[in-house]
């Protein structure tokens, strides 16, 4: 069961660092177009 609680975090974080990707991909995009 402690497994269970430990992927749970550890299952955040890329979400998190994928959305912050992804955020920092869109400014540049949108930099380079204007």
């Amino acid at each position: 069961m402690s497994d269970e609680t430990n992927s749970q975090p550890y299952y955040l974080l890329p979400d998190v660092h994928d959305s912050i990707l992804y955020a920092l991909h869109t400014s540049e995009g949108l930099i380079r177009f204007i």
